[in-house]
Protein backbone atom coordinates (compact mmCIF):
# COMPACT_ATOMS: atom_id res chain seq x y z
CA UNK A 1 0.00 0.00 0.00
CA UNK A 2 1.14 3.68 -0.51
CA UNK A 3 2.46 5.60 1.93
CA UNK A 4 1.75 9.05 2.85
CA UNK A 5 4.17 10.73 4.97
CA UNK A 6 3.11 13.30 7.46
CA UNK A 7 5.72 16.22 8.34
CA UNK A 8 3.84 19.67 8.69
CA UNK A 9 -0.10 20.39 10.30
CA UNK A 10 -1.20 20.96 6.44
CA UNK A 11 -0.52 17.17 6.45
CA UNK A 12 -2.70 16.61 8.88
CA UNK A 13 -5.44 18.63 7.78
CA UNK A 14 -5.50 17.21 4.50
CA UNK A 15 -5.60 13.65 4.99
CA UNK A 16 -7.86 11.87 2.66
CA UNK A 17 -8.40 8.82 3.70
CA UNK A 18 -7.90 4.65 3.05
CA UNK A 19 -3.53 5.36 3.12
CA UNK A 20 -1.02 4.55 5.48
CA UNK A 21 0.38 7.50 7.40
CA UNK A 22 3.39 8.09 8.75
CA UNK A 23 4.84 10.76 10.68
CA UNK A 24 8.47 11.62 9.71
CA UNK A 25 8.86 13.86 13.18
CA UNK A 26 7.42 15.84 15.63
CA UNK A 27 4.43 18.36 14.55
CA UNK A 28 4.14 21.66 16.43
CA UNK A 29 0.56 23.00 16.00
CA UNK A 30 1.23 26.01 18.23
CA UNK A 31 -0.51 29.10 16.99
CA UNK A 32 -3.37 26.73 15.10
CA UNK A 33 -7.11 26.31 16.62
CA UNK A 34 -7.40 22.37 16.28
CA UNK A 35 -10.64 21.63 15.72
CA UNK A 36 -9.53 17.74 14.83
CA UNK A 37 -9.35 16.21 11.30
CA UNK A 38 -10.34 12.72 9.89
CA UNK A 39 -8.86 9.56 10.38
CA UNK A 40 -9.25 6.73 7.89
CA UNK A 41 -6.93 3.61 7.37
CA UNK A 42 -3.18 3.41 9.53
CA UNK A 43 -1.65 6.54 11.24
CA UNK A 44 1.55 5.27 12.39
CA UNK A 45 3.23 7.94 14.60
CA UNK A 46 6.69 6.04 14.76
CA UNK A 47 7.06 7.16 18.43
CA UNK A 48 6.82 10.72 17.45
CA UNK A 49 4.81 14.09 19.11
CA UNK A 50 2.07 16.10 18.26
CA UNK A 51 2.48 19.17 20.36
CA UNK A 52 0.68 22.06 21.12
CA UNK A 53 -3.01 20.89 19.75
CA UNK A 54 -5.44 23.55 20.62
CA UNK A 55 -9.22 25.00 21.08
CA UNK A 56 -10.29 26.86 23.48
CA UNK A 57 -13.20 28.24 22.76
CA UNK A 58 -16.83 27.78 22.11
CA UNK A 59 -19.50 25.31 19.90
CA UNK A 60 -22.84 26.77 19.21
CA UNK A 61 -25.72 25.09 18.19
CA UNK A 62 -24.03 21.81 16.87
CA UNK A 63 -22.14 19.06 18.54
CA UNK A 64 -18.43 19.34 19.52
CA UNK A 65 -15.55 16.73 18.49
CA UNK A 66 -12.83 18.35 19.36
CA UNK A 67 -9.20 15.80 19.57
CA UNK A 68 -6.39 15.11 16.99
CA UNK A 69 -9.10 13.35 15.16
CA UNK A 70 -12.67 14.22 15.17
CA UNK A 71 -13.70 10.40 13.65
CA UNK A 72 -11.63 7.32 12.44
CA UNK A 73 -11.36 3.96 10.83
CA UNK A 74 -8.46 1.74 11.00
CA UNK A 75 -5.62 1.91 13.30
CA UNK A 76 -3.95 4.67 15.28
CA UNK A 77 -0.45 3.89 17.39
CA UNK A 78 2.72 4.92 18.14
CA UNK A 79 1.76 8.28 18.86
CA UNK A 80 2.29 10.88 21.25
CA UNK A 81 0.34 13.99 22.61
CA UNK A 82 2.24 16.52 24.29
CA UNK A 83 0.81 20.24 25.88
CA UNK A 84 -2.18 19.99 24.46
CA UNK A 85 -5.01 21.96 25.69
CA UNK A 86 -8.74 21.61 25.52
CA UNK A 87 -10.84 23.74 26.62
CA UNK A 88 -14.52 24.03 25.55
CA UNK A 89 -17.92 25.40 26.03
CA UNK A 90 -20.79 24.11 23.95
CA UNK A 91 -24.00 26.17 24.05
CA UNK A 92 -27.19 27.16 21.86
CA UNK A 93 -30.19 29.61 21.09
CA UNK A 94 -31.78 27.40 19.18
CA UNK A 95 -33.50 25.28 21.67
CA UNK A 96 -31.89 22.14 21.23
CA UNK A 97 -29.59 19.78 22.58
CA UNK A 98 -26.19 19.14 21.57
CA UNK A 99 -23.32 16.63 22.55
CA UNK A 100 -19.81 17.17 23.54
CA UNK A 101 -16.90 14.79 22.40
CA UNK A 102 -13.28 15.17 23.63
CA UNK A 103 -10.36 13.26 23.46
CA UNK A 104 -6.58 13.38 22.73
CA UNK A 105 -6.14 10.95 20.53
CA UNK A 106 -9.97 10.61 19.19
CA UNK A 107 -12.96 12.72 19.87
CA UNK A 108 -15.76 9.73 18.73
CA UNK A 109 -18.36 8.56 19.10
CA UNK A 110 -17.50 6.06 17.25
CA UNK A 111 -20.14 3.92 15.48
CA UNK A 112 -22.11 1.50 13.36
CA UNK A 113 -20.04 -1.43 11.58
CA UNK A 114 -16.92 0.54 11.96
CA UNK A 115 -13.77 -0.55 13.87
CA UNK A 116 -10.85 1.17 15.58
CA UNK A 117 -7.41 0.19 17.26
CA UNK A 118 -5.99 2.59 19.31
CA UNK A 119 -2.87 1.18 20.35
CA UNK A 120 0.97 2.17 22.20
CA UNK A 121 -0.13 6.26 22.36
CA UNK A 122 0.81 8.47 25.26
CA UNK A 123 -0.93 11.70 26.36
CA UNK A 124 1.65 13.90 28.55
CA UNK A 125 1.14 15.28 32.12
CA UNK A 126 1.15 18.54 31.08
CA UNK A 127 -2.40 18.29 28.85
CA UNK A 128 -5.68 19.56 30.18
CA UNK A 129 -9.01 18.64 28.36
CA UNK A 130 -12.03 20.47 29.83
CA UNK A 131 -15.88 20.30 28.94
CA UNK A 132 -18.77 22.69 29.68
CA UNK A 133 -21.97 21.69 28.14
CA UNK A 134 -24.81 23.32 28.88
CA UNK A 135 -27.08 22.10 26.60
CA UNK A 136 -26.30 18.13 26.49
CA UNK A 137 -24.53 15.47 27.42
CA UNK A 138 -20.36 15.41 28.02
CA UNK A 139 -17.99 12.74 26.78
CA UNK A 140 -14.52 13.53 27.83
CA UNK A 141 -11.39 11.06 27.58
CA UNK A 142 -7.74 11.11 28.26
CA UNK A 143 -7.41 9.22 24.94
CA UNK A 144 -11.17 8.97 23.55
CA UNK A 145 -13.99 10.62 24.47
CA UNK A 146 -16.79 8.11 23.05
CA UNK A 147 -16.23 4.88 21.54
CA UNK A 148 -18.63 2.12 20.59
CA UNK A 149 -18.86 -1.30 18.61
CA UNK A 150 -15.24 -3.04 18.34
CA UNK A 151 -13.15 0.08 19.18
CA UNK A 152 -9.93 -1.66 20.89
CA UNK A 153 -7.66 0.45 22.91
CA UNK A 154 -4.19 -1.41 24.10
CA UNK A 155 -1.04 -0.10 25.86
CA UNK A 156 -2.17 3.47 26.14
CA UNK A 157 -1.15 5.93 28.87
CA UNK A 158 -2.53 9.03 29.60
CA UNK A 159 -1.08 11.55 32.13
CA UNK A 160 -3.17 14.50 31.37
CA UNK A 161 -6.36 16.19 33.47
CA UNK A 162 -9.54 15.43 32.26
CA UNK A 163 -12.85 17.05 32.93
CA UNK A 164 -16.81 17.73 32.39
CA UNK A 165 -19.63 19.37 33.16
CA UNK A 166 -23.09 19.34 31.95
CA UNK A 167 -26.65 20.92 32.67
CA UNK A 168 -28.10 17.26 32.55
CA UNK A 169 -26.85 14.09 34.35
CA UNK A 170 -24.77 12.94 31.72
CA UNK A 171 -20.93 14.19 32.23
CA UNK A 172 -18.66 11.03 31.53
CA UNK A 173 -15.09 11.58 32.10
CA UNK A 174 -12.39 8.54 32.07
CA UNK A 175 -8.58 8.63 31.80
CA UNK A 176 -8.22 6.67 28.84
CA UNK A 177 -12.16 6.94 27.07
CA UNK A 178 -15.39 9.34 28.34
CA UNK A 179 -17.46 6.82 27.67
CA UNK A 180 -16.81 2.96 26.03
CA UNK A 181 -19.28 0.82 24.44
CA UNK A 182 -18.90 -2.57 23.53
CA UNK A 183 -15.57 -2.57 23.53
CA UNK A 184 -12.13 -3.62 24.57
CA UNK A 185 -9.52 -1.84 26.44
CA UNK A 186 -6.04 -3.50 27.33
CA UNK A 187 -3.19 -2.63 29.06
CA UNK A 188 -3.76 0.87 29.63
CA UNK A 189 -2.77 3.29 32.57
CA UNK A 190 -4.27 6.54 33.93
CA UNK A 191 -2.04 9.01 36.04
CA UNK A 192 -4.33 12.10 35.18
CA UNK A 193 -6.70 13.60 37.76
CA UNK A 194 -10.21 13.22 36.35
CA UNK A 195 -13.38 15.18 37.52
CA UNK A 196 -16.82 15.25 36.36
CA UNK A 197 -20.49 16.66 37.94
CA UNK A 198 -21.58 13.31 36.83
CA UNK A 199 -20.05 10.19 36.43
CA UNK A 200 -16.01 9.81 36.23
CA UNK A 201 -13.41 6.84 36.38
CA UNK A 202 -9.85 5.99 36.40
CA UNK A 203 -10.25 4.06 32.98
CA UNK A 204 -13.55 5.12 31.90
CA UNK A 205 -16.39 7.23 33.01
CA UNK A 206 -19.05 4.92 31.68
CA UNK A 207 -18.49 1.41 30.18
CA UNK A 208 -21.08 -1.05 29.12
CA UNK A 209 -20.38 -4.69 27.39
CA UNK A 210 -16.48 -3.85 28.00
CA UNK A 211 -13.36 -5.87 28.93
CA UNK A 212 -11.26 -4.49 30.52
CA UNK A 213 -8.20 -5.76 31.35
CA UNK A 214 -4.65 -5.28 33.15
CA UNK A 215 -5.40 -1.22 33.26
CA UNK A 216 -4.62 0.41 36.34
Amino acid sequence: DEIKYISAPSDLKNMDGGYYYELTGDIDLAGLEWGGTEMVGVFDGKGYSIKNMSFVGTVKNSNAQIGLFKNAIGVIHNLNIEEATIIVDVTSDDGSQYAAYVGGILAGPTQGSTFVIIRNCTVDKYSIFTVKNTVGSAHAGGIVGDAHNTTVITDCTNSGNVSATSSRSEAYVGGIAGGIYDSIIINCINNGEITSTYFAGGIAGEASGVTIYNCT
